[in-house]
């Protein structure tokens, strides 16, 4: 089975969705994985070659234009004009790169990150997913779940990758899908010894809707209580507004190489992330990884609900002054919440360990191509 693994960004970017690709491909299948990427990228987190010092044979990078419009989706007004140049854009794109796409057309299986992608390839079986799209069952995802049902939209995309949270979107959209996590290298993501204080970890681009403002926030309502630290790594638009605070129980540690980062994760206690969107982060399955009880926002709910079972995370409201309540209430059983360390870490080597993940991501994909209908809920 031959596959390629396409994302409109480059993979040098290092957020949640590069680092899911990332792991899809770091496995045993990778003599047939070829990843298409585009040239753009803003912020380098990761090294560029990390595919190829995986081992991964094919790796094209292609021109995309779409980020010559990615601001519009920054404010709601503009979003429905985004939405309608996309498709030129795409055609643009499909058209600059056609000599190097000629070169990968008849794949089994071309499994998309950004779904809007699909003209750019043929393939056997085309794959759509959760990465990007379907985060939440509100009035846009009802209309476009409708317009995939009657061919409209989509038409050429044979499944849908989903997430947990998104299993009754599925069922509406008349074609086969199967449900999947989101996995981590448990190997890396692990406890480490904790310090006298306790603590708090925020990792994401640091952007409004990630909900970065709403961290610091919390940790200026508490820049009284001196057994807190608030640590936050990453980069983007608030990197300069973290600095501009000058918030004195704030640590910024920036762009860390995964080593750090992992070693970062392991030493927190509190893993807070007030996102405003998300479909599956995999900062959640990392700070779980790595022993850390987990606060977030109730827009995940379905997502981690037996992270929430199991009492390693909960969901709040994305606000200041509920997250600085549930952290006062919390530091009075840190001792307890430190003893849940290691079955944190387990119930992750099991559950969301990277061969776990790509290993049933495999099957589903082999089970589609063989013609297997798959509608898992």
């Amino acid at each position: 089975m031959k596959i390629i693994f396409f994302i409109n960004t480059n993979v040098a970017v290092g957020g949640g969705i590069e680092r899911a690709l990332i792991n899809y491909v770091n496995s045993e299948y990778r003599d047939n994985v070829t990843v298409v990427q585009s040239q753009f990228f803003q912020v380098k987190r990761i090294d560029p070659d990390i595919l190829s010092r995986m081992g991964l044979k094919q790796i094209l990078t292609i021109r995309d234009f779409e980020h010559c419009i990615s601001f519009l989706k920054l404010h709601r007004a503009t979003i429905p004009l985004y939405q309608m140049l996309l498709p030129f854009m795409i055609r643009y794109t499909k058209f600059v790169n056609r000599k190097l796409l000629r070169q990968i057309q008849g794949y089994d299986v071309v499994y998309l990150f950004k779904n809007e992608y699909w003209p750019l390839f043929t393939a056997k079986k085309v794959i759509g997913s959760n990465h990007g799209q379907f985060a939440f069952n509100n009035f846009y995802t009802r209309v476009l779940v409708a317009f995939i049902r009657s061919g409209l939209v989509y038409r050429k995309i044979d499944a849908f990758h989903l997430f947990p949270k998104s299993a009754e979107i599925g069922r509406r959209m008349n074609k086969p899908y199967f449900i999947g996590k989101i996995g981590t290298d448990t190997t890396s993501f692990y406890p480490r010894i904790r310090s006298n204080k306790i603590n708090i970890l925020y990792v994401a681009r640091l952007i409004y809707i990630k909900g970065v403002d709403i961290f610091l926030d919390t940790a200026e309502r508490m820049s009284d209580a001196d057994r807190f630290v608030f640590n936050i790594a990453g980069s983007g638009d608030y990197s300069s507004i973290i600095e501009a605070r000058k918030l004195g129980n704030v640590r910024y540690h920036g762009v860390l190489s995964d080593d750090e980062l992992a070693e970062l994760f392991g030493k927190c206690d509190i893993f807070v992330y007030p996102t405003r969107w998300d479909a599956l982060p995999t900062v959640i399955v990392e700070a779980v990884s790595s022993g850390e009880y987990v606060i977030t926002s109730r827009i995940l709910r379905g997502s981690y609900d037996d992270l929430e079972q199991l009492g390693f995370l909960e969901y709040t409201d994305p606000d200041p002054e509920k997250i600085s309540e549930r952290l006062i209430s919390l530091s009075g059983n840190i001792d307890k919440l430190r003893s849940m360390s290691s079955r944190e870490h387990e119930y992750a080597e099991k559950t969301y360990d990277n061969s776990v993940v790509t290993k049933k991501l495999y099957s589903d994909i082999l089970s589609l191509t063989n013609s297997q209908v798959l509608n898992q809920s």
